[in-house]
């Protein structure tokens, strides 16, 4: 990723490509860019900006789409955040609000930022709520760009869709699940799922209060969305609620026991019917936090905490016994929601839970948490902190075995980060990212001392009784640590109010900060440009970051000179920019025989037909880990041409006698009307009236980019005179 900005801030990107050059060194070859201006290649930082709300606005979670946009959803109390216009919601629905005799911490609605991928621009912005209080927990986005809210509603009104599963609150927190389109302008489905109870919140709603499960501030809004490759939309979450609806055949139907148990809910795409719904637990508490799905079988892996001795699991796995305190756990459900196909306690005799789990590339499961045990294992020759109370580990898919597992930190005995985000990415590296401190005495822990590395963003924390971001990559295998930084500002006191953010599987992290509070600090900077440079409410304002945390993988570019559209028979010249061991292309172009396939890196190749063709560029390269690479173009051939011609209504005509043009013409797409009187139209079939007499040369230029000729001309004259009427008329005669 490179980038240049301009002396008045405006950012634009700049191609840029890995080189591996002769002598084995990496290199970069960059495309055009001012000489002048500063070039910035692979920054770690890619922005930073706050929602620019002027009210209290809490950050929790967020997400991304694929062209790199970010998703920012937060809780804001009063009509202060900035909305835009055509947004779905743009005013504030209400809350309890901080100082209300029943006072419930989460106050206010839910706000929705979409930022560009540059953070320099607000794409959409909405309050999302009813009249009471609303929650968000997670935040996920469709291949089609539409944005996907799970959290918990207080409010009976909050806002739900003609036709979803269950439009009625029914009572307490209820989980609501909520379905953008792609403008942020509507909603495609919106829906409550609970019971009588509490739903959605892991132990006490009250964030200053901790205990059981809750044993980071924040935690009790837990939990997260996920897509099949189907669309249908998965939610792990937990319940207070006996009366919790479940669906028939489903795993376990009757609430297990204690102060609440994990569910994990399917409903179809558009939140209409809920495929399905379990209780996960036993009869002490129990919570689910994070969810993946086989993409080869729609099976579930879940993961969460449990103080439940008989918590469901299978024999033959890592730990089919409780070990005491406080476990992890890790399942396989089916893709039904009916059975366990394997399920396992992690964790050691002491205090363990796991917050996150992710499935690679071979859909083999990863998982991360925090432990106090002092023996979770360590695998031979990974990359390890003795003492330390985060673990990582890979499973083999029986759960039956470990198949890696470290653990990081300070090695301080005890948990240091409240994690926020984890991922495997294309070439198995491991992407963790959390936040620490003793943010109001409830933070996860001391951040002194974190495991750094020379590329780290920032090497230096805030005093022990201020909060940080720590940001880390172990390479595959587990075998060194690449990447280890603090985020944050100094003196600032940086957390989350729950919820949870997402790295993409390039090495992006997407992040929501809560950012600014008590002292109404603006120590954590936005980037320049950034949409809103800092914090505008007198408390907390949610701050939205993008971070890469690079990892060199082989990535195809390929390029088509000189266009990708052309007039039979058409020849381009195609580039493969990526220098890689081997080549191969196909052009689509079952016609030319032989001819259709290249095994060069510049191969040139004649279209001779018109036509579409997907063309497709694979490079292969061993001393990368994902070896190959694939990317595609597509080139349009054409004999099409315009030929453009005027119909008019008439040819003499009085003054102020409108005329009614019609462009005649083949393949036309826009139109460019010149009247002769210094007047114009871009109407296909203008209408037009001449004030004086005259004699008036009307042009029509039609044009098509996607035509051999590009445009075509046409003329036609206009005489405008008085005309005299006789006392006599002779039928059909027109003058």
């Amino acid at each position: 990723y490179a980038y240049q900005r301009n002396a008045k801030g405006k950012l634009s990107q700049v191609k840029a490509a890995y080189v591996l050059n002769a002598d084995g060194s990496i290199g970069f070859s960059v495309g055009k860019y001012n000489r002048n201006e500063l070039l910035v290649i692979d920054p770690t930082l890619i922005f930073c900006t706050y929602t620019g709300s002027t009210d209290d606005n809490w950050g929790t979670s967020a997400t991304y789409d694929n062209n790199g946009n970010l998703y920012a959803a937060g809780i804001v109390v009063g009509n202060g955040y900035p909305t835009t216009v055509g947004a779905f919601q743009t005013l504030y629905g209400g809350g309890t609000g901080l100082n209300s005799a029943t006072w419930n911490p989460y106050f206010g609605d839910i706000s929705i930022s979409k930022f560009n991928s540059t953070g320099t621009a607000l794409v959409y912005s909405s309050f999302l709520g009813g009249s009471n209080n609303d929650y968000p927990n997670s935040l996920i986005v469709t291949p089609n760009n539409e944005l996907i809210v799970f959290g918990r509603s207080y409010s009976a009104d909050y806002p739900t869709t003609p036709g979803c599963y269950d439009n009625t609150h029914a009572g307490n927190a209820d989980i609501v699940i909520t379905k953008f389109n792609a403008a942020g302008s509507g909603l495609i489905g919106s829906t409550y799922v609970g019971g009588s109870l509490n739903d959605g919140v892991n132990f006490s709603d009250n964030e200053n209060i901790l205990g059981s499960l809750k044993r980071n501030y924040g935690d009790d809004a837990r939990g997260e969305v996920n897509l099949a490759p189907d669309g249908s939309i998965f939610v792990a979450s937990c319940t207070y609620s006996s009366d919790f609806p479940t669906s028939a055949g489903c795993f376990q139907s009757v609430f297990g026991g204690g102060l609440e148990d994990g569910v994990l809910l399917k409903l179809n795409s558009n939140l209409s019917t809920l495929v399905f719904s379990t209780y996960v637990g036993g009869s002490a508490n129990d919570a689910c936090y994070s969810l993946d799905i086989d993409q080869s079988n729609n099976s579930v892996y879940v993961t969460g905490g449990t103080e439940s001795a008989n918590f469901p699991t299978t024999a033959g796995v890592i730990h089919p016994n409780y070990m005491g305190a406080i476990d992890g756990f890790l399942l396989r459900m089916n893709s039904t929601g009916s059975s366990l196909l394997a399920s396992t306690f992690i964790g050691t005799t002491l205090y363990d839970q796991s917050y996150f789990v992710k499935l690679d590339k071979n859909q083999v499961p990863y998982i991360m948490g925090q432990t106090t045990g002092n023996t979770f294992p360590v695998s031979a020759g990974v990359y390890s902190n003795a003492n330390s109370g985060q673990f990582v580990a890979n499973v083999n898919t029986s759960l039956s075995s470990f198949l890696k597992s470290t653990v990081i930190g300070n090695g301080n005995g005890a948990p240091n980060l409240s994690p926020t985000a984890f991922t495997v990415d294309i070439c198995d590296n491991v992407y963790i990212a959390g936040w620490g401190g003793f943010f109001l005495g409830l933070g996860p822990g001391s951040l002194a001392s974190m495991p750094l590395t020379s590329n780290a963003l920032q090497s230096t924390t805030d005093q022990a009784t201020q909060s940080d971001f720590y940001l880390a990559v172990l390479n595959r295998n587990f075998s060194s640590l690449t990447f280890g930084s603090y985020y944050g500002g100094n003196g600032s006191l940086e957390h989350v109010d729950g919820g949870t953010s997402r790295f993409d599987k390039n090495g992006f992290i997407y992040g929501a900060i809560c950012a600014g509070c008590i002292y109404n600090d603006s120590y954590l900077q936005a980037t320049p440009g950034a949409y809103s440079d800092s914090n505008k409410s007198n408390n907390c304002n949610l701050a939205a970051y993008k971070i890469h945390l690079p990892f060199p993988y082989l990535a195809a570019n390929a390029n088509a000179v000189p266009d990708t559209f052309g007039c039979g028979p058409f020849t381009v010249q195609f580039q493969q920019t990526t220098p890689a061991q081997h080549y191969s292309w196909d052009f689509g172009d079952p016609s030319s025989g032989a001819m259709n396939y290249s095994v060069f890196q510049n191969p040139v190749h004649t279209f001779n037909n018109p036509g579409t063709y997907q063309i497709m560029s694979v490079i292969i390269d061993s001393n990368f880990c994902n070896i190959t690479d694939t990317v595609y173009l597509r080139v349009i051939v054409t004999n099409d041409t315009i030929k453009s011609f005027i119909g008019a209504s008439d040819t003499l005509v009085c003054p102020n006698q409108i005329v009614s043009f019609t462009a005649i013409d083949t393949f036309g797409q826009s139109y460019q009307w010149f009247f002769g009187d210094n007047t114009s139209s871009t109407l296909a079939n203008p209408t037009h009236a001449y004030a004086n007499t005259g004699f008036y040369n009307v042009m029509l230029v039609v044009s098509n980019p996607m035509t051999c000729n590009k445009y075509d001309t046409a003329y036609l004259p206009i005489q405008v005179a008085l005309i005299s009427v006789q006392d006599s008329f002779t039928v059909n005669t027109n003058y």
